[in-house]
């Protein structure tokens, strides 16, 4: 199936509904695949036939149906799973490039969804904006979030290398954070749970770029962990993540207090 996908040429051929139905299977299919690998041999085995054979299909059908969540949501659900590590499933040797190829297309995916979500500027019925605009939002949230907490890319190495990918990557799903109102947070069970779980991720590891947001950006993300742990609607998780993302962010403000570090200054 994917290398008939990868053989059509021409773009109005591979927008076609017939392509379209086979993509969505495909992604479904790789997703269940995904979720079967559940030990270090299985993963690696489905990472060395995707990578980097397969990736490039992936990423072009991320770029035709990004305006398409019918095709859009099952892509990104595959590889919520793909960078997902369960069980301590994704282990690399220590001089393997393939845990930060692992995040480079994840942050990829994340960014041409995301700026092309983003750029769209119909309004959106408030009964469907769930469907189209949130479903789409919290499974981005899920990507960022367990790509970072994987363990398994070397952000000091792609650091060291000038490599962009995470602060792209961050960028647009910080967008997307603060383009969610608050109570939408607190209504919509999963796009909550994603959220708040990505705050605790980025204000544990990632604080120094929370920081360095606009102001009114940043009070933005305080004040929703501020009504988060003062919801009764919220399940027990979203507030327990909550509470860690604030024990993170009091930590790194003592810190870099104690340090005399501009960012005690940013806050």
């Amino acid at each position: 199936v994917c290398l008939q996908l990868e053989a059509v040429s021409q773009p109005e051929e591979f927008a076609r509904v017939e392509a379209k139905r086979v993509i969505v299977g495909l992604m479904r299919d790789l997703r269940g695949i995904c979720s079967s690998c559940v030990n270090k041999r299985t993963y690696t085995l489905l990472f060395d036939w995707l990578f980097p054979a397969h990736m490039g299909l992936l990423r072009r059908c991320c770029q035709v149906y990004g305006q398409d969540n019918d095709v859009a949501i099952p892509l990104l659900k595959f590889f919520a799973d793909f960078v997902y590590n369960r069980s301590q499933r994704i282990s690399f040797e220590p001089n393997s490039p393939n845990g930060i190829l692992l995040f480079k297309e994840a942050a990829s995916l994340l960014k041409m969804y995301g700026e092309t979500r983003l750029a769209m500027t119909q309004q959106i019925p408030e009964a469907e904006l769930y469907a189209k605009k949130y479903k789409g939002y919290y499974v981005c949230m899920n990507i960022l979030a367990r790509a970072l907490a994987g363990s398994y890319c070397n952000f000091g190495a792609m650091s060291y290398y000038k490599d962009d990918a995470l602060d792209q990557a961050l960028d647009v799903v910080i967008k997307m954070a603060l383009s969610v109102p608050i109570d939408d947070l607190l209504g919509l069970a999963k796009l909550g749970t994603a959220y708040y779980n990505l705050m605790e991720t980025l204000f544990n590891s990632h604080c120094q770029t929370l920081a360095s947001l606009e102001t009114n950006a940043f009070l933005h993300l305080a004040h929703s962990l501020e009504e988060a742990i003062k919801s009764v609607e919220l399940n027990k998780q979203s507030v327990c993540s909550a509470m860690a993302a604030i024990g993170h962010l009091m930590s790194f403000y003592f810190i870099q207090m104690q340090k005399n570090t501009p960012y005690a200054g940013m806050l």
